[in-house]
């Protein structure tokens, strides 16, 4: 439908309130075209500027940086979706539906939701209704179960932006913006275990040097704000510490989904993991390490079955603005425990499916990275050991239910990267239940 009258929102890289620092707009046309562009200001800093995206950064040429900046390509979305680096910032799945239930009646776009959304988004952009119009309706009598949402965090799963209350966890007010995640039980069924599926897998990644965001489970009853609906699908909630947030300051993230600007289904197709590793090598202010801790990650991935580790789910941090490192590791869910598939997210060389990676794998990809294959073979060898010599420990004392733990038993012996590491049956559990 024609939109009346043009309307705009304002992007600010904002790493703390007396921080502030425009980067450009977010124009929808009366046509319902929306386009980024940014500000000739923040052009003008020079190379010090601080980073918006490592897909519009060329880290030795400023004028091939301007350049990409200016270029009108990528940043454009069309019938109110908005162009490809802001559409993966807002909600998708179970939360954007609770959004626009909040909203009202009537259809919501990308550029609506981000209206919404913009003062809690992840990493460092804040992005303001500067357009003098009408805010999106409230939901007057629309009634639901949850507070006013009023964050952007991407993904299927209902997620809650929350502070931490004595014991609890509880919605900050508005304004605020909250310092953890907290994950709910899916109503799904078969999917009420998520929570505390995620946390054994996060604590087993952990165990074997992969640098995850610290989490805990929480029992329902301690978060606060949500109503019977939402209490009655699981025992516990997953509360995920913000790596993008600290003490009163937001720190810049990006996916590698915005990266490369790919849109919903494209996080599966656009690249591979060499291209992702690509990324990482020519980025990151540490390559080399960062490389081994991407190894690192794809190991635990293959163990543990996480076949949804797609191009969101690995992201770079950009702790001052211009240092560029992984982020911490998050969102690692063994989904083969949930539907029996050994697909790879993202393709790895040859191979299309997570049980025939081999160490070669892993070998052929170091030409096009520029590096000794024997970096990233040793450590996928050191991390299989790792994993052999502490996961059969850890397992039986980490909440899950029965079924699940047996499925990652049998992964563990039957996968092709473990051959000669698990020889004999692991041992059953002999302590179950939450810890």
């Amino acid at each position: 439908m024609k939109r009346r009258k043009a309307e705009m929102l304002g992007v600010y890289l904002e790493p703390t309130l007396h921080n502030s620092m425009r980067i450009g707009s977010l124009l929808r046309e009366p046509d319902d075209t929306v386009r980024f562009v940014v500000d000739e200001a923040y052009l003008n800093l020079g190379s010090s500027r601080p980073i918006l995206s490592a897909g519009w950064w060329y880290p030795s040429d400023d004028r091939k940086t301007i350049e990409r900046l200016r270029d009108p390509r990528g940043k454009t979305g069309l019938l109110g979706n908005l162009p490809p680096w802001f559409k993966n910032v807002i909600p998708e799945g179970a939360l954007r539906v609770a959004i626009e239930r909040q909203m009202g009646p009537g259809h919501h776009s990308d550029f609506d939701i981000m209206k919404r959304v913009g003062h809690d988004l992840p990493g460092a952009v804040v992005v303001r209704d500067e357009g003098n119009v009408a805010p999106s309706p409230n939901g007057g009598d629309v009634q639901d179960d949850l507070p006013p949402i009023r964050f952007g965090l991407a993904g299927v799963q209902l997620k809650l932006s929350v502070l931490k209350d004595g014991e609890g966890l509880t919605v900050p007010a508005e304004g605020q913006f909250g310092s953890i995640i907290a994950k709910l039980p899916s109503r799904q069924r078969g999917l009420e275990f998520l929570p505390e599926l995620e946390f054994a897998a996060m604590c087993l990644a952990e165990a074997v040097g992969v640098d995850v965001a610290a989490c805990e489970l929480i029992p329902l009853q301690k978060l606060h704000g949500i109503g019977p609906e939402h209490r009655k699908h699981g025992d516990f909630a997953l509360a995920v510490t913000r790596f993008d947030r600290r003490p009163g300051e937001r720190v810049h993230i990006e996916d590698f989904a915005q990266i490369f600007g790919a849109v919903d289904n494209q996080k599966y197709t656009l690249a591979n993991e060499e291209t992702l590793w690509n990324g990482v090598k020519r980025f990151s202010t540490d390559p080399n390490g960062d490389l081994l801790e991407a190894t690192r990650r794809l190991v635990v991935n293959i163990l543990l079955g996480n076949g949804d580790a797609h191009l969101k789910n690995t992201s770079l941090i950009y702790p001052d603005g211009r240092t560029v490192r992984l982020s911490k590791a998050y969102d690692i869910v063994p989904t083969v425990c949930l539907d029996g598939d050994d697909t790879l997210a993202i393709p790895f060389g040859r191979a299309k499916m997570m049980s025939d990676v081999t160490f070669e794998t892993f070998r052929r990809p170091c030409m096009l990275l520029d590096v000794e294959p024997r970096l990233l073979v040793d450590e996928a060898r050191r991390t299989i050991e790792k994993a052999a010599d502490t996961w059969p420990g850890l397992l039986p004392n980490l909440p899950l239910p029965e079924h699940h733990a047996d499925a990652l038993r049998k992964r563990w012996e039957s996968v092709a990267l473990t051959e000669g590491h698990w020889q004999v049956s692991l041992p059953k559990p002999t302590v179950g239940g939450p810890i």
